[in-house]
Formats: C-alpha cells, sequence, structure tokens
C-alpha cells in the first residue's frame, strides 16, 4: 500500500478570507467528522513548561517562544487517515496550514474534499532566512522563517 503526505496551505482565492475561526473550523468539522479544535498553548506557557523541567534554552528560541500566541489547531485520524489543520491565532483566518497523510487513495480522496470554491491549496512556501539582533524578540514570522542572530 502506497502512503503518502501532503503539507501545505489553504488560502484564499484573494477575492476574500478564508473567513472567521468558527466558519472555517465548522467547515472543516463538516468535511472531517470526528475533527476537534483546541488553543495551543502560548510560547510563553511553552517556555514556563520547560523552565519547569530545567532544560535550558538559548536566548534566541526564548525570545522567540516569548511572542508566540496560542493557535487554533484540530486534528483527527479515520482509520488510516490523518488530517491537522491550524487557523492561527485570530480572525478573520488568512490562511490554515494543513496536512493530509495515509494510503494514497484516502489521501487523494481527502485532498480532493479541501478543493472547495474560493480556496487555493498551495504547496509550502520556501524557507524565508531573517537576520535579528541579540536581545530584541523576534517578529512573528508571516510563513516559514529560520532566524539568523547577528
Amino acid at each position: 500500500m502506497e502512503w503518502t503526505e501532503w503539507q501545505g496551505v489553504i488560502a484564499s482565492d484573494g477575492e476574500r478570507t478564508l473567513g472567521t475561526q468558527e466558519a472555517v473550523a465548522a467547515v472543516l468539522i463538516g468535511l472531517f467528522p470526528g475533527l476537534t479544535f483546541q488553543w495551543s498553548p502560548s510560547g510563553v506557557e511553552q517556555l514556563a513548561f520547560i523552565d519547569s523541567r530545567g532544560v535550558v534554552v538559548p536566548d534566541l528560541v526564548r525570545r522567540t517562544f516569548a511572542t508566540r500566541p496560542s493557535q487554533l489547531s484540530g486534528s483527527t485520524k479515520a482509520g488510516q487517515l490523518e488530517v491537522s489543520f491550524n487557523l492561527g491565532c485570530g480572525n478573520p483566518v488568512e490562511q490554515v496550514w494543513a496536512t493530509v497523510s495515509g494510503p494514497k487513495d484516502l489521501a487523494a480522496a481527502a485532498f480532493e474534499l479541501l478543493q472547495r470554491p474560493g480556496w487555493i491549496l498551495n504547496s509550502p512556501e520556501p524557507l524565508t532566512l531573517q537576520t535579528v539582533t541579540p536581545k530584541v524578540a523576534p517578529p512573528q514570522p508571516n510563513g516559514a522563517t529560520l532566524f539568523i542572530e547577528e
């Protein structure tokens, strides 16, 4: 059995946003029954957990995490098919990070469900490199970003 995984971004067609988090989550739940959404821990909460374990985190990582907001994410597994979605941290939803994985025929069927009017499915963008200065919190990236400290 051939296994496949697609990771990408669902964006709007440019004429409008995807909608509110509530509306986008409702559409996705309608497509994938069993899908549940929850808020991820914020970066500050993640740092507190890491600190409670006595793990030493480099300063750049600490500053980056400290600016990360909580995000609304959902996932479900139906048999061998797995889907997950990240709707971001606020309204309106401009893009959704998505992962679909499973046997090729099931993943293809799930991918077809995501072909909706007004939605464009894109493969991930190239990694952006951004230089940051010491002791300054890096800005929240608008996509896949690797921070390099000067």
